[in-house]
């Protein structure tokens, strides 16, 4: 199981950083691994990826992965990610919406 999310979020993440979507140092990435109640996570700064279960105890940007997933069930991915346009983004003063891949 995990072996398989882990290849399918390096996968995710070659197609993000293809379209210059991840790369920042600050970004993370993370798929939720169906059925166990646990996502891998990744970093654009670093090689590792990692499984965490919804149940432990997280800071910073894995503590955010963890709370989308807990707070919306159907979804089955996050990018948190600052590209050069995302502030422009921002200072719309609108909504904006939601983003798939």
């Amino acid at each position: 199981m995990s072996d398989d999310a882990h290849a399918r979020l390096r996968d995710a993440e070659r197609r993000l950083r293809s379209k210059g979507l991840f790369g920042e140092t600050t970004d993370s990435l993370s798929l939720r691994v169906m059925g166990s109640g646990s996502l891998v996570l990744t970093r654009a700064n670093e090689r590792a990826c990692v499984t965490l279960g919804f149940d432990e105890a997280m800071a910073g940007d894995a503590a955010l992965h963890q709370a989308i997933y807990r707070a919306r069930p159907d979804v089955g991915g996050v990018l948190i990610g600052r590209t050069p346009w995302s502030s422009a983004l921002a200072s719309m003063g609108t909504a904006l919406p939601s983003l798939f891949d």
